[in-house]
């Protein structure tokens, strides 16, 4: 009898957690894990038709990145609407998807430090510890280009602080290049990524995903030198000669299973730890969020890709065109469910996009150490590359 009760509460917990939400809120929540459920039944499918493989665990491995990705965006967005209910945001989503607690702890905890606490004890555990991210000349640098980021306001979505007013004095003229850029993307961006989610099937795409961050690494490797990252730069190495040798080109990725990391590195990033601050935040046209000093970077990053000056200097500047645009699908079609969802739990979408892309960015400067990878979506719209004339 105990284990039947056991068994009963085990079964009405989620139902019982997601009842104290807002409606929309749970709804999003179910969602995720509706979808979660259909992925993992397509690859059971896939595994029994391609037993052993590793395109096969390529694809669990993505699907699960992405599930844990979009789960933590939607309980970050609904925190930033519902402030007084983080725990019971945080309860829901743990009792709805298990597997998924720690990544919803992580990248909420990080996503809103000072509930830390609060986050912890509603998934039925403890904070997890603040990484030193001074300990280090470049964990230094990098402490000191977040002090002038804006996080997410514990107020809430609605309320954004002084500070984040400050940092956004073009504001009005951003908005109107973000509505432009959001109108672009719904008439062009969006349907080529539709489309190119119902014709390649999802192991296709990550194989995509591949080679073309294989592309990107003469670019990544020059970033980690200039970062005096030489532990990173030895990883990136290790990943471009194996993927281009043995994964064929980067078609498959066998350096992850070496234990050889990927990472991202762009010259915005190469700045940030030199010392330069953001100064200010920018919508650029069909490049989405940024700022000047990652704008500077985006331009010197051109110069570092050889691929790329091979094409512009060969009259081959078509080839620069059509791996941007591949880029720009891929990477939209890999964040178009989170930025859905994002939209639809906003308060103000722009204010939001502002703060996520200011933690991604922080993020990504200190190497991942200010959250965790999958805390929030990358927003630029360009990927990290772009033609260059």
């Amino acid at each position: 009898m105990v284990r039947l009760l056991m068994f009963l509460v085990f079964l009405l917990a989620p139902a019982v957690a997601l009842a104290a939400l807002p409606p929309h809120i749970a709804k999003r929540i179910q969602r995720v894990v509706h979808d979660s459920g259909e992925t993992a039944r397509k690859d059971a499918a896939l595994d029994r038709a391609l037993p052993n493989t590793d395109y096969a665990a390529a694809n669990r491995l993505a699907a699960g990145r992405r599930a844990a990705s979009r789960m933590s965006a939607v309980v970050i967005a609904a925190i930033a609407e519902s402030t007084a209910l983080t725990g019971e945001i945080v309860a829901a989503a743990v009792a709805a998807a298990p597997a998924l607690r720690d990544s919803i702890v992580r990248d909420a905890s990080a996503a809103y430090p000072g509930f830390a606490d609060v986050i912890a004890r509603a998934a039925g555990g403890r904070a997890p510890a603040p990484p030193d991210a001074g300990s280090t000349p470049a964990g230094a640098a990098r402490q000191a280009d977040d002090a002038g980021m804006a996080a997410v306001d514990a107020g809430g979505g609605e309320d954004i602080d002084d500070e984040e007013r400050d940092d956004d004095p073009i504001e009005p003229v951003n908005r109107a290049i973000f509505e432009f850029n959001e109108w672009v993307i719904k008439l062009v961006v969006r349907p080529l990524a539709q489309g190119y989610r119902w014709l390649v099937p999802e192991p296709a795409r990550d194989s995509v995903e591949n080679v073309l961050h294989n592309l990107n690494s003469p670019r990544i490797l020059a970033n980690d030198l200039l970062q005096g990252e030489l532990v990173r730069a030895w990883h990136t190495t290790g990943r471009f000669v194996v993927n281009s040798t043995v994964g064929v080109a980067g078609i498959f990725d066998v350096a992850e299973r070496l234990e050889l990391p990927r990472h991202k590195e762009d010259f915005g990033q190469t700045l940030a730890v030199w010392g330069v601050g953001e100064m200010m935040y920018l919508v650029l046209p069909l490049l989405g969020p940024s700022n000047p000093r990652d704008g500077v970077g985006k331009a010197v990053d051109g110069f570092l890709d050889p691929l790329n000056l091979w094409a512009v200097n060969t009259d081959r500047e078509y080839i620069s065109y059509a791996r941007t645009g591949v880029e720009a699908i891929d990477f939209y079609e890999g964040i178009m469910d989170e930025l859905d969802d994002l939209r639809d739990t906003s308060v103000d979408y722009y204010a939001a996009i502002r703060s996520l892309y200011r933690q991604r960015r922080t993020s990504e400067i200190r190497n991942g150490e200010a959250s965790g990878a999958g805390a929030v979506p990358g927003l630029e719209y360009d990927l990290d590359d772009e033609d260059f004339e």
